[in-house]
């Protein structure tokens, strides 16, 4: 699992952080696991970059687990968190650990969530354990602050509001319906012409499993802003101020349910203020075990790793 735990997020306007699990050359010995159920042999190391000029600017490494999740998120106004297996840490935009939170132990069969939640001061956590396959026994949900990583007392829907997927994820507490799934939609897995939603100047990263061909945008005060139409499916799109950026994929056919990954063709960014869009970066020259990634910064800059190359886009 550690092979595919690496990213890029900008952190503020000014920082832009590179991230992976590395396994360690240089480990002979074990050591006791620590809380995050690393035991020193992979690590997660970051490198915080300055956007404009690409000059580094602070790099640093955490202990992980080869057997679980390992991340970065953005919060607010340069404020981090960063995940190593089972421990958070929330981070200052000077690199100052604020504080730090243990999740619970993986025994193996626990699905594990957790979500920035926009705009970025609450943190939704969701733990599932399973009594075999299928059968869940126990399942969790909290909202936690971002900064703290302390549970957020009496939460209301106002501390979702602005999170275009809580009724889905949360429907005990905004009291709306989670969205119902038809048969057909279970069997072909994704929904070519479903409609996402996402809010206008409300930084959020959207990984969208129904792979949404349309998708419905809003003021922060529910008003209808743009309604876009793609002419593929887009599996992952992110918001931040003014900025969209989409990636259009082709899902083709996979009759024994393989997992086979979709085939991303473009990113496409679009300047929500003007509704239009300003440009896209061809993504169809990438090699079938070559993985992309993007983020995009309040100000309009839209960093793309594609495959081993970075770069940094001002559209």
């Amino acid at each position: 699992m550690w092979q595919t735990q690496r990213g890029i997020t900008f952190t503020s306007p000014e920082r832009l952080v590179i991230y992976e699990v590395a396994e360690s050359k240089n480990f002979t010995q074990l050591t006791p696991r620590d809380a995050s159920g690393g035991g020193g042999k992979f690590t997660l190391r970051a490198l915080f970059l300055d956007p404009r000029d690409g000059s580094e600017v602070r790099e640093l490494t955490w202990t992980t687990s080869a057997l679980d999740y390992s991340k970065i998120y953005a919060t607010h106004d340069g404020h981090f968190l960063v995940r190593t297996g089972r421990v958070l840490r929330s981070y200052s935009p000077d690199f100052h650990e604020i504080a730090s939170r243990s999740l619970p132990i993986n025994t193996g069969n626990i699905l594990d969530t957790v979500i920035v939640v926009p705009p970025g001061k609450v943190v939704f956590t969701e733990q599932v354990w399973f009594r075999g396959v299928y059968n869940p026994s126990r399942h969790e949900k909290n909202l936690i602050d971002a900064d703290t990583l302390n549970d957020i007392p009496n939460p209301s829907p106002n501390d979702v509001a602005l999170w275009a997927d809580a009724d889905d994820r949360f429907s005990e507490l905004t009291g709306h319906p989670p969205r119902q799934l038809t048969f057909e939609e279970e069997q072909w897995k994704h929904f070519h012409d479903c409609a996402a939603s996402a809010f206008v100047g409300v930084p959020a990263r959207g990984d969208d499993p129904r792979s949404c061909k349309q998708l419905n945008l809003f003021t922060s005060d529910g008003r209808p802003w743009w309604h876009l139409e793609f002419r593929n499916e887009v599996p992952d799109r992110e918001i931040n101020g003014n900025t969209l950026v989409v990636v259009l994929a082709h899902f083709g056919a996979d009759p024994f349910d393989l997992g086979r990954k979709p085939k991303p063709l473009q990113m496409a960014i679009y300047d929500l203020a003007q509704k239009t869009e300003k440009c896209s970066i061809d993504l169809t020259k990438m090699r079938y075990e070559e993985n992309y990634d993007f983020a995009v910064s309040s100000e309009g800059l839209v960093a793309a790793r594609l495959g081993k190359e970075l770069s940094v886009y001002k559209p």
